[in-house]
Parts: C-alpha cells; structure tokens; sequence
C-alpha cells in the first residue's frame, strides 16, 4: 500500500513546526529578545509573555508589551504557525479573542489581523525567536501591503488610551 506521507525533503518547512513548539517559544524566548517587529514596521518588545491560556480563548493571557507609538500594552498574545490559521480556526468571529493585542505567526501575510469586535491587533514574525534552533531559516517577508483601516488603533494601550469606544458608549 502507498505511503501518503510526503518525504521530509518535499514537506514545506513550517509544518514541521508544531504550533505548541511556537508557543513554548514564545513563553521562554520572547522576553530575551531585544525587540520583535510587527508587519507594519513598528518594534515590539515583550515585557512578559503572559500566562498560558488554558480554556477557550488566545494562547497568552496579560501579556505586557512595549509597543513602539503605543508605549506599554497590556493584552492577550495568538500564536499560529500561519497568521491566515487565526480566520481558519474561526478566531475572527469570536468574541473570546478580542482582548487580543498582539498576534504572533511564523508565516505572516499582512500587518495586521482582524478581531470580531472591529479591533485590529498587529502581527509579529516569530522567525527570530526560531534563530538559536536553525541559524540558516530567513527572515519573515514583509507583507504585501497594511491592511489597517483608517481610525482603527492596532492595539490598545495599556491606560486605555488609543481605545477606540465601543457602540453606545
């Protein structure tokens, strides 16, 4: 009978990558790097990564961040191994996900990711934090093209202010 695995040396790289080794990464890595960089160009530093997230909901809960133009975010942290995983696994329609502040992929289509409420978090390439396991990987390309709409902060600062007030209030 035919094998349907595919030969390792056919696989795509990142799907030899378990999306919990990228989380682990980020628990233990993200707050040794100096400075990560969202798809829009901005530097991101990770105070502390926040706490696993064990129930339904983001990967990290309260993770405070420096954001730079934002200063200090407090918020939740996604990680997929493909930033285009947060629409397939339903994440975008879900109201769980919208403390999100920071989204956290391997392969990153666009600088920013849509969240239920309207929000926008900016994504991160986690390439760097994969550096100590394979020195040769490149760089994450940067997006085609922002897709921030106009009015919509990226993230919400950790006073609130930036916040962008809700229907009604």
């Amino acid at each position: 009978m035919p094998s349907s695995r595919v030969p390792a040396g056919k696989r795509k790289r990142q799907d030899a990558i378990p999306e919990r080794l990228l989380a682990d990464l980020w628990r233990k890595r993200a707050a040794r790097q100096a400075w990560l960089r969202t798809g829009g160009g901005a530097r991101v530093r990770v105070v502390y990564p926040g706490r696993a997230g064990h129930s339904a909901g983001p990967d990290f809960r309260n993770a405070l961040l420096e954001i730079e133009g934002l200063g200090l975010v407090q918020g939740d942290v996604e990680i997929h191994l493909r930033q285009r995983d947060w629409y397939s696994h339903g994440h975008g329609k879900d109201p769980n996900y919208n403390g999100v502040v920071l989204h956290a992929a391997l392969e990153v289509d666009s600088s920013v990711t849509s969240l239920q409420s309207g929000q926008q978090a900016p994504v991160v390439c986690l390439a760097a934090l994969l550096e100590g396991e394979d020195p040769g990987r490149p760089a994450c390309p940067q997006p085609v093209a922002a897709t921030r709409k106009p009015g919509v902060p990226a993230a919400r600062h950790a006073t609130g202010v930036g916040r962008t007030p809700g229907p009604g209030r």
